[in-house]
């Protein structure tokens, strides 16, 4: 009967979507006795079944009662809560899960923390930062059971929430939101079956995400919502020693500024209790409308889940003036402006810093190289560098963080 696990013919399958058929059968091994099924042109799917059971047409008389109690499995994802049924055990042969054409499906909804330490090498004030990072909801990966899906095709929706909050705020790591709220489709490539191999594409899906999305920065100065439409296509490399995996995204962003613009002065020296420490001033946002259009680059090299090298590029074109604010340490002597009344002095004398307020069209490019390295599934220890003009401020950063990253939800493919 061995001779015959690795024939289509000799199984019947029941519970398979519309327009899926399985390709074929690995070969038999006997020595590991394992058994994989191909279903190339079918994304896994999320809390649903596939009975794969003996046609017993094929079996002879003496074989049925040998196989009587252990015939039929059972391939089933798990739910939202983790309360539907896993893939059973399988006796026959103790078969391997099926090769599919996608990526694992998460149905989690997977939690980033990130502390670190940042060494501002770039600035003197603020140089040594503590901070604290946080992501709750879906990034490369669709999370939360689809709104509709067919075989290679799914509608989600796919929440994400981005926390940046520094122990000692800096203008080069302003404390920050970033939440977004869209719905995705994506269309996975099809694998092929050949010859008893399968074959999975390297361009894994393209995507099309829209909805809307907030971002907000301390202090005022951003505080925009944005109606985003973009596009995105993801490459992943075979699993090995080393896996490659790439995303190319562009689209175009329009939106609205709340925010008002601002320069603020920070005094170094301790005032006496009647005067704060900041001085603040407030300039009228001439222009409130956001158009831009955004393009993103992620490439990471991965050995296992052990250890992970990934680099980011991002490039924002504006087509209406937006601020950029910029920072500068000053000597000597600040004295207001006409009409300004500093706490009745007529200047201040010591070292302190100004934020500056610029509006124009420049790109805002911004970059982050990091490697990571896993302590066990959970735990990794991060080194970070970044430079550019981040989102959502779109201030100067150049910083370097070292720190630790906790993450729960991680998609296993």
């Amino acid at each position: 009967m061995e001779k015959q696990l690795d024939q289509l013919a000799f199984w019947k399958f029941r519970g398979l979507p519309e327009g899926v058929d399985v390709a074929g059968v690995a070969p038999f091994d006997p020595a590991t006795r394992a058994l994989t099924f191909f279903l190339p042109k079918m994304v896994r799917q999320p809390g649903s079944a596939i009975e794969i059971s003996v046609d017993e047409v094929n079996l002879p008389p003496a074989a049925k009662n040998a196989v009587q109690s252990d015939r039929k499995f059972l391939y089933a994802r798990p739910g939202v809560a983790r309360n539907q049924p896993r893939p059973a055990s399988v006796r026959l042969g103790r078969s391997l899960p099926f090769k599919t054409s996608g990526a694992t499906i998460n149905q989690d909804l997977p939690v980033f923390l990130r502390a670190s330490y940042t060494n501002n090498f770039a600035k003197r004030s603020g140089q040594h930062v503590y901070h604290f990072q946080a992501t709750i909801g879906a990034t490369d990966d669709l999370a939360l059971k689809p709104i509709m899906q067919n075989a290679l095709s799914q509608v989600s929706f796919v929440p994400n929430l981005k926390l940046d909050i520094a122990a000692q705020r800096t203008i080069d790591n302003p404390n920050s939101i970033v939440w977004s709220m869209p719905l995705a489709y994506r269309r996975y490539f099809a694998g092929t079956y050949s010859q008893g191999s399968y074959s999975r594409p390297g361009w894994r899906f393209v995507q099309f995400q829209m909805g809307v999305e907030g971002e907000h920065a301390a202090h005022g100065q951003s505080q925009n919502v944005i109606f985003p439409v973009r596009g995105n296509i993801h490459y992943a490399s075979r699993p090995g020693e080393w896996r490659a995996v790439f995303d190319a995204s562009a689209g175009y962003e329009l939106g609205w500024n709340m925010a008002e613009s601002i320069q603020k002065l920070q005094l170094e020296y301790m005032p006496p209790p009647e005067l704060p420490p900041t001085f603040v001033r407030t300039v009228a946002v001439e222009n409130k409308n956001i158009r831009r259009l955004m393009g993103e680059a992620k490439l990471k090299f991965s050995k296992g889940k052990k250890v992970s090298l990934e680099g980011l590029l991002t490039a924002r074109k504006l087509y209406r003036p937006e601020q950029m604010i910029t920072e500068r340490d000053v000597e000597g002597y600040f004295e207001p402006r006409p009409g300004e009344n500093f706490f009745g002095l007529r200047r201040v004398t010591d070292e302190y810093q100004v934020l500056d307020t610029k509006f124009d069209l420049r790109r805002r490019i911004y970059s982050e190289a990091s490697l990571i390295y896993a302590l066990n599934d959970n735990l990794s220890v991060d080194l970070v560098y970044k430079r550019g003009v981040k989102q959502p401020s779109f201030q100067e950063v150049n910083v370097v963080t070292i720190g630790l990253s906790f993450s729960y939800g991680k998609v296993k493919e």
